[in-house]
């Protein structure tokens, strides 16, 4: 916090702490998963589709193992979406809470959707 010239920005690194922190265990779990997103300097629409892309790509590579982990349930549950037999109309419910496959009302989008969970991170 030395590095920090005033109380205000003191206050915007300690918020970006527990975004960041609570972003990787609440998305992810994992440390794959924080080392891919990285730290994120502010929550906008921008991070919100950097983290969908970070997710795309585990997925096509076959990483989701590796990004989500089983030991906590909002992750695992990403985890199960994703497994490989997850189609296009999935992947479009994960990321973005659309499609056919969308999930209809709370708490199961925020269980199963980026999306979800994206509207309980814009509350901190």
């Amino acid at each position: 916090f030395r590095l920090c010239a005033s109380d205000e920005e003191r206050f915007h690194l300690k918020r970006l702490l527990v975004l960041n922190f609570a972003l990787w265990r609440f998305v992810g779990g994992t440390l794959h998963f924080a080392r891919a997103v990285g730290f994120l300097s502010d929550w906008t629409e921008r991070e919100k589709e950097w983290i969908r892309e970070v997710v795309r790509k585990a997925f096509h590579a076959g990483q989701v193992n590796q990004m989500f982990s089983n030991a906590y349930e909002s992750p695992n549950k990403l985890r199960v979406q994703l497994s490989p037999k997850a189609d296009s109309a999935k992947m479009q419910s994960v990321l973005y809470n659309t499609g056919p496959k969308a999930m209809i009302g709370e708490p199961t989008a925020t269980f199963f959707t980026l999306q979800g969970k994206f509207a309980v991170m814009d509350l901190i």
